[in-house]
């Protein structure tokens, strides 16, 4: 990471203007670092390495902000802290949350716009300048969050009827909040030629890829065992013919993703880097594709319709269900199918959503913020033992 990021600040730091015309060391946008430069550059430094303090103290404080934004929402929704503090906790000791702490990259950065704007969308969604901001801040941050306007633009138009979608003032709402980061975003992507950087595009080469989506949503299956006590009151109050729908519609989705591409173990196709490549690898195959890794997404994929489906019976619109599945689309739209690119996502997907399940029973919080616990002594382990 350090190989791609720093050199990437230090060109800014020499040409801190020069924000559009750059060549590029890193495949993302450079929101992060130009903003660190910038940074750097104000304190006296002409160039950087991972040991300066002041530029780890920056990235740092900006890594804080995705678990301080989903608590904030995760108190607000549930209203109780101790709660609210046990559901973000996996957030807070994940090992991509912490590594992109200790180690200077964009993920955090871009984990607390995406947090920002599930926030908001949840308790200000007509701060339009607000929304605005943390949308353009998400695309310069990283550019793979681009289709998160959907749902946005969904939260403009919701309860509206069909005829009022389109009218003039849903049109220019949306405009408003999403045009400053489309057209920042297509500034950089004029002058790259595309959505990556050219030094980059081979290998990022844009194109859906089922697999990608697939190692997806099997991962939301998983992490949701660990929130499953507070969801088991919700699903067994739906209705049992909602339920079976909700499961079979699943099935069918899961199945006929799974059928259109290989879910075998495969590092040249991208099929690595995640704990669920490894289930897959220790699992029945059948033709390249993994029993598993269908099981797995068919509950990700019910539990994603579940939060929709709960969202539709209290009439409230379902921010962070809808800025996961169109992270997902823009996740999709890569080749690497690796887990430090969803967990953190999740997460804050499931703190959001089970907030608003409350139990008076403190035991259904003991496993996520169990997890979270000993995922933060794992990890500082580990980090220990590798220096």
């Amino acid at each position: 990471m350090q190989n791609f990021h720093i050199p990437q600040i230090n060109t800014f730091i020499e040409h801190p203007f020069n924000v559009f015309n750059y060549s590029s060391s890193s495949a993302t946008t450079p929101g992060f670092h130009i903003l660190l430069a910038w940074l750097i550059r104000i304190l006296g430094y002409q160039v950087v390495d991972q040991h300066v303090w002041p530029l780890r103290i920056a990235n740092l404080v900006i890594s804080c902000l995705p678990v301080a934004v989903t608590f904030a929402g995760a108190w607000r929704l549930s209203g109780d802290a101790a709660r609210a503090a046990a559901l973000v906790a996996a957030l807070a000791g994940s090992s991509y949350v912490i590594g992109s702490a200790a180690y200077v990259t964009t993920d955090n950065g871009a984990l607390g716009f995406f947090a920002l704007i599930i926030f908001l969308l949840n308790f200000h969604p007509n701060s339009r300048a607000w929304l605005a901001a943390a949308f353009a801040g998400l695309v310069a941050w990283r550019q793979i969050y681009l289709p998160v306007a959907g749902a946005i633009g969904l939260s403009i138009i919701r309860n509206q009827s069909l005829t009022r979608i389109l009218n003039i003032r849903n049109v220019l709402n949306a405009t408003l909040i999403i045009a400053p980061g489309l057209l920042l975003l297509g500034v950089w992507a004029l002058h790259w030629g595309g959505l990556v950087p050219p030094e980059f595009r081979t290998v990022n080469a844009a194109g859906f890829r089922p697999a990608v989506l697939l190692q997806a949503l099997a991962m939301t299956g998983l992490l949701g065992f660990l929130f499953l006590p507070l969801n088991y009151r919700l699903i067994h109050a739906f209705d049992k013919r909602l339920l079976l729908s909700i499961l079979g519609i699943s099935f069918i989705l899961s199945a006929s993703g799974w059928i259109l591409t290989p879910t075998d173990f495969d590092m040249d196709a991208g099929r690595w880097g995640s704990l669920i490549w490894l289930i897959s690898a220790h699992s029945p195959l059948i033709a390249k594709h993994s029993i598993a890794v269908l099981i797995l997404t068919w509950i990700g994929m019910a539990s994603l319709f579940c939060a929709l489906a709960h969202a539709h019976a209290k009439n409230y619109f379902p921010a962070e269900a809808l800025c996961l599945l169109f992270y997902f689309l823009g996740y999709s739209m890569q080749v690497l199918a690796w887990q430090r690119y969803v967990e953190p996502q999740i997460l804050i997907f499931f703190a959001f959503f089970t907030s608003r399940l409350p139990s008076k029973n403190t035991l259904p919080y003991v496993l996520p913020a169990g997890f979270g616990v000993l995922m933060t002594i794992l990890t500082i382990y580990k980090s220990y033992q590798g220096a």
